[in-house]
């Protein structure tokens, strides 16, 4: 979208904010909270930015806006109000298609909020409006710590994410410290055909002992390489990088590299469609190769304070990928038409 190209090129990649806020309404969950918030999913990225967003800052905010304002603010999240009293509470997709999220794989600090959508606009104002000044305040008095946090995440992704595993595809998983979760009480009846079902009722209730799932666990992982190196045929994908502040350069020779080749079998898709996408689920393997590449060719090092971000961009099993988002769909097609298999066309160094 035009408006998504707007923000990137003239805020994220001109300013390179050290903490981005996200203001929404939420659902229609009826927790009893003001506002519910996340920190940044970390993911493939580096944990610091969202561990001192979650474990320090938040809590922190937390505790002023209940002393200032007396609003409650907690964790984000839902729950099924047919399994009351609930024992879970979920959040929502860790993707780095959420800018919240695309933020911590570029090492910087991101807060969700989400203001109560069953509350009156003016309420939903003043917690929206109460947030954002206590963010303003936290970074005023802790704004050199906030940027040294991601300064040291920089240098450290840029210094050594070469060689190691991360995660191309997630499970939400619970935090280890339950919730005690403020919401409205359900009453359960009987409806004539003798199945159960709840009302909700005006009184607030609070749930001890909460599976709070606001994390996530890779569930399939995949090496980072020392480089990603594609066919000069793909101009469009060197720019695709570059939109996102990716350094891209240009073989001057020819070059001979040895990695891994993901070769592809099939090509699966979600049952659904999302933002116009019926998206791309790529089945196959790695295989160790080498390849030589021409003069002219693209070569994307992971000597980069971005590395996560090209990790997650570019690697073929990502559950966010652009092979996700059907960016090699015509190309893989074609090839399947002919063979059996076909390469995915951006190789892995080693």
């Amino acid at each position: 979208a035009d408006e998504t190209q707007a923000l990137y090129s003239n805020v994220i990649q001109r300013w390179d904010p050290d903490l981005l806020v996200d203001l929404h309404t939420t659902n229609g969950t009826w927790h009893g909270n003001a506002l519910t918030y996340a920190p940044s999913y970390h993911t493939a990225g580096d944990a610091s930015t969202s561990d001192y967003t979650s474990d320090v800052m938040l809590p922190a905010i937390k505790r002023t806006v209940k002393e200032k304002f007396n609003l409650n603010f907690d964790w984000y999240g839902g729950y099924n109000y047919r399994d009351w009293p609930p024992t879970e509470l979920r959040t929502y997709h860790h993707a780095p298609r959420y800018i919240t999220n695309h933020m911590a794989l570029r090492n910087r600090m991101a807060i969700l909020s989400e203001t109560f959508s069953h509350d009156r606009f003016y309420k939903r104002v003043h917690a929206a409006n109460a947030f954002v000044e206590e963010i303003l305040e936290y970074t005023h008095l802790h704004g050199e710590q906030i940027q040294r946090i991601n300064a040291e995440a920089d240098a450290r992704v840029a210094d050594s994410s070469i060689g190691q595993k991360k995660g191309v595809q997630f499970t939400m998983v619970p935090l280890d410290e339950p919730l005690d979760l403020l919401t409205y009480s359900y009453i359960p009846y009987q409806k004539a055909d003798g199945s159960t079902d709840f009302v909700r009722s005006s009184e607030l209730v609070t749930i001890e002992g909460v599976a709070n799932y606001n994390a996530f666990e890779a569930s399939k992982t995949a090496t980072v390489p020392s480089d990603y190196i594609f066919s000069a045929a793909f101009s469009g994908l060197a720019e695709k990088l570059e939109a996102h502040g990716i350094w891209v350069e240009v073989l001057e020779a020819d070059a001979q590299f040895i990695g891994e080749q993901f070769v592809i079998n099939e090509i699966g898709k979600q049952s659904y469609v999302q933002n116009g996408h019926t998206n791309s689920l790529l089945r196959g393997e790695f295989i160790e190769s080498i390849k030589t590449f021409s003069r002219g060719d693209y070569v994307v090092s992971m000597n980069d304070r971005l590395a996560n971000l090209i990790f997650y961009l570019l690697e073929p099993e990502s559950d966010d990928g652009l092979a996700y988002w059907n960016l090699f769909d015509d190309y893989l097609e074609g090839q399947l038409q002919e063979s059996d298999t076909a390469d995915y066309p951006v190789f892995k160094a080693l």
